[in-house]
């Protein structure tokens, strides 16, 4: 998607198309929020960071998606 499309879309039709994209590419891009709108930005520019982080917030809010604690790693304790 372009800039201009990141920034026109209403934040839960962008949210299906990011949801389209992580299923598509689940296998050959197994990543977390944080690395897919990383990657995205380097993509479509700086810009869309800000639209993106709202949409994948869209997601964990309407239970699209979840953290998957197995995978996490977690800070040690001081």
């Amino acid at each position: 998607m372009t800039d201009d499309q990141v920034a026109s879309l209403p934040v839960d039709d962008l949210a299906l198309e990011v949801l389209r994209d992580v299923v598509v590419n689940l296998e050959t891009c197994n990543t977390n929020s944080a690395t897919w709108i990383a990657m995205a930005a380097q993509t479509n520019g700086p810009e869309a960071r800000h639209g993106l982080s709202e949409v994948w917030g869209w997601l964990y809010t309407n239970g699209l998606v979840a953290n998957d604690l197995e995978r996490q790693t977690m800070p040690m304790p001081s």
